[in-house]
């Protein structure tokens, strides 16, 4: 066993403890049973979460933790791209976030909790995963690891994962076209390169509904990121560029390294 002891660059909360009368607090850690935490629902009425037959990931956060804003927008993907293997709930450690940020980020008010204790010892924000029979097996707050243990959950299916990553894209976009979702790095000579092949080609854009996604550490200045490298670690993008082909009828398709002379020809030939 193990209590959470990390000292990060992040926003820091005093959130710890076990569950004491006197003391209100509790520290959370490998093997707790999670479903014992008190917590308050937007209604603040009294509830233990429990999670039946699924995983639950929790995301412990903090209304004045600008980090956590930023892992907001992760949210939906993950209730989406893992949605029958997991629940997704958010525990605020001081109040439930205005039902304007919610909605901004598509995120149920009913997944919301805060704190029934005054403090769990750790920072925000924090991911905990939760087994079926309710015990933390996994504490991180290193978010960019959450996708990677979830592949790994007995039972995960990382090609439907992929499937529902390709739906979820099918369902924003809304097009007739075939989609090309096109992962980028900020720097990337090659990147450059292929954006002259594609964004000047009349007939890829008129084949193809393009969405650019860039690596994660180009958040905050450009409009479509990878926050928390989801992507890469569900398709296991290895080069970039990369390009994830969906197709409501032949399915998806991902194309790694490829040079640029032969792009065009792989991507108007792809059936």
């Amino acid at each position: 066993m193990y209590s959470l002891n990390v000292q990060l660059n992040m926003c820091r909360v005093q959130i710890g403890g076990d569950i004491r009368q006197e003391s209100k607090e509790l520290i959370i850690k490998y093997g707790d049973d999670f479903s014992k935490i008190r917590l308050l629902d937007a209604n603040n009425e009294e509830e233990y979460l429990t999670a039946k037959d699924k995983f639950r990931l929790v995301f412990v956060m903090s209304s004045a933790c600008g980090t956590c804003k930023r892992q907001l927008e992760t949210v939906e993907k993950f209730e989406k791209f893992y949605s029958q293997y997991l629940d997704v709930s958010i525990v605020w450690e001081d109040k439930i976030a205005d039902e304007s940020i919610l909605k901004q980020n598509k995120i149920e008010e009913d997944s919301n909790y805060k704190l029934g204790i005054d403090r769990i010892s750790t920072m925000t924000p924090t991911a905990l995963i939760v087994n079926p029979d309710n015990k933390v097996i996994f504490v991180s707050t290193e978010m960019e690891n959450i996708a990677d243990k979830l592949n790994q959950l007995d039972g995960v299916s990382k090609e439907t994962v992929r499937n529902n990553v390709c739906q979820y894209f099918q369902e924003k976009n809304k097009t007739s076209k075939q989609e090309l979702i096109y992962f980028a790095l900020k720097g990337c000579q090659d990147c450059d390169a292929a954006d002259n092949v594609i964004f000047n080609d009349d007939e890829l854009m008129k084949k193809y509904e393009i969405t650019k996604i860039f690596d994660s550490g180009s958040y905050g200045e450009e409009e479509e990121v990878d926050i928390d490298n989801i992507y890469l670690s569900i398709f296991d993008i290895d080069w970039y560029p990369s390009f994830l082909l969906i197709d409501k009828e032949s399915g998806h398709k991902l194309i790694g390294e490829t040079g640029v002379q032969q792009l065009k020809s792989i991507l108007m030939n792809d059936n």
